[in-house]
């Protein structure tokens, strides 16, 4: 839909155009062409006729065209989340009536979902045909949510993307799953007497009850009606015994899953895991995402060939528009390993032209090393404690997000292999170069929460976000990888809108950080208003 709005809206090509050949928008046509961007949607009969009688009244084009601007902001800055999560009710109109003011609402909500959404580069769930009702948990849009919470949310900033602690799912009036057959399905796989998980060694078991213990399906599992509203929740999350040999120990979880007993020792490592929830850094480390971009197949990560690289690549592009190599070739050859020994250190790092690559995705990928998918299995034999190999019998039905304890000391430089180095500190580096060339560099203490503010502080943040609400409006896409990298000679015209995307982006992470105010400021910009996009360049 995004892609036929655009093609809708840019009739004129913008290259080979020159500025004396700009002219405005009539204010009908700009009407049309802002209400698109923010509705995704063309204004009503009604709204039309109702506007060509508002603009008689209103004398000389350019007070016309600021009037139309102020009406599609007004759907904008109208369309907000309550405290409650539902939308807010409609505010008094001079143009719209209520019953528009109410439809105009959801619409504007899910097109800026659907602009969201095509910011990122994955959209299904790294997970086994098996485990097909993770689905019915955790919504492919979530990662796009924590944009329409910093869009919708009032006191939001876009940083918050990044760096907020909280949960978001949509809230979905009727016909919803809790009343449906696919509930019941779910419900009769948590009543098992047993469940337990798999990947890696962890595994939980539920006490001799028929209820799931501390996970409540109908708080858990997602609704499928029409959006109302969106839902901050706290994490859903539950502990696990992990151990390396399977099902040698079982443990009981409290039904609200505050602690923990043991039906014979105590050994293992506690996992934290999350079925709705985020382990810190916002859209960075929560289940949807994670679980999008985290391979179910490199089990706990070593620090050598086994880290997480699937999700610092679409980190890197979803977040800071950057692909790879994001290094300069003697930026990998600084970073190449002093101590490289053939055959025992991973092959990659003893080559410059590796390392512009892994130099970039593998500090970033380091500092979720805690974390890892798994998944919830129904065990069939209901035998309590002890050892012995009772299988993985049972039904698998969802994926789970599950993290590590940090229990062992922090690795002293580049290690090669470490059993252990999922249990030491989550540490890491964000490290590439910017869109002016400058390298970045910036310690990563303490896991993902930590990779969410180390990002947040960056400029290329909120390029990537300007830019591409940019390419929303134009069609033009602005390059923002380092030129040396990119080997890219831009035109007078590219290297203007770049210019421009750069200026609007460092105030806007300098000021407010308000996404809306972002948006009315590019509406009254005369490149906007301009028939074709005239004016950025």
């Amino acid at each position: 839909m995004l892609k036929t709005i655009a093609a809708i809206l840019i009739s004129l090509p913008l290259y080979g155009l020159s500025p004396a050949q700009a002219a405005p928008l009539h204010p009908q046509a700009l009407f049309k062409r802002c209400f698109a961007h923010v509705t995704g949607t063309v204004p009503s009969y009604e709204m039309t006729t109702r506007l060509q009688t508002r603009l008689a009244g209103i004398s000389g084009e350019d007070a016309q065209r600021s009037n139309v601007i102020n009406l599609c902001l007004e759907i904008l800055n109208n369309t907000s989340i309550a405290s409650n999560g539902s939308f807010t009710a409609p505010v008094s109109s001079t143009f719209f009536t209520s019953a528009e003011q109410s439809d105009l609402f959801v619409k504007t909500y899910l097109n800026f979902e659907r602009l969201y959404a095509s910011w990122f580069a994955k959209s299904l769930y790294v997970t086994r045909d098996d485990y097909r009702l993770t689905s019915y948990v955790l919504d492919r849009e979530g990662p796009a949510l924590y944009w329409n919470a910093a869009t919708f949310i009032a006191g939001q900033k876009a940083s918050s993307v990044v760096t907020t602690a909280q949960f978001y799912r949509p809230i979905r009036g009727a016909p919803n799953l809790t009343s449906s057959t696919s509930l019941a399905y779910f419900k009769t796989l948590y009543s098992s007497s047993r469940a337990q998980t798999d990947i890696g060694g962890i595994f939980v078991v539920s006490p001799t009850t028929t209820t799931y213990p501390g996970l409540d399906p109908n708080a858990i599992v997602r609704h499928v009606g029409p959006t109302v509203g969106l839902e901050a929740m706290a994490s859903t999350s539950f502990q696990s015994l992990a151990r390396r040999d399977p099902l040698s120990t079982y443990f009981s979880i409290s039904s609200d899953g505050s602690s923990l007993t043991s039906y014979t020792n105590n050994s293992g490592n506690l996992v934290t895991g999350y079925l709705t929830g985020t382990a810190g850094g916002g859209v960075l480390g929560s289940a949807p995402y994670v679980m999008m971009n985290l391979s179910t197949y490199i089990g706990a990560q070593d620090g050598g060939l086994k880290v997480a690289r699937d999700w610092s690549t679409s980190v890197m592009g979803d977040m800071l528009c950057k692909t790879t190599p994001a290094l300069r070739y003697a930026d990998g050859a600084g970073a190449v390993q002093s101590n490289f020994v053939n055959g025992v250190s991973p092959p990659f790092r003893g080559a410059a032209s590796c390392m512009q690559c892994h130099a970039n995705l593998d500090p970033l990928a380091t500092s979720i090393r805690n974390l890892q998918i798994s998944g919830i299995t129904e065990i069939s034999d209901n035998r309590k404690g002890g050892g012995g190999d009772q299988g993985l019998a049972g039904t698998a039905f969802t994926d789970f997000l599950a993290k590590w304890p940090t229990n062992q000391p922090a690795e002293t430089g580049l290690v090669d292999k470490d059993t252990n180095f999922h249990l030491r500190p989550p540490s890491g580096k964000l490290y590439y170069r910017s869109f002016d060339g400058a390298l970045v560099s910036v310690p990563i203490a303490n896991g993902v929460a930590d990779t969410g503010v180390a990002i947040a502080g960056t400029r290329d943040f909120y390029a990537c976000m300007v830019s591409r609400y940019y390419k929303y409006f134009t069609g033009h896409e602005v390059n923002l990888m380092d030129p040396a990298i990119s080997g890219l000679t831009l035109t007078s015209t590219q290297a203007n809108e770049k210019n421009y995307v750069v200026t609007t982006s460092d105030n806007f992470k300098a000021g407010t950080q308000n996404i809306k105010a972002l948006w009315s400021t590019m509406f009254n910009s005369a490149w906007y208003q301009d028939a074709t996009f005239q004016g950025a360049q």
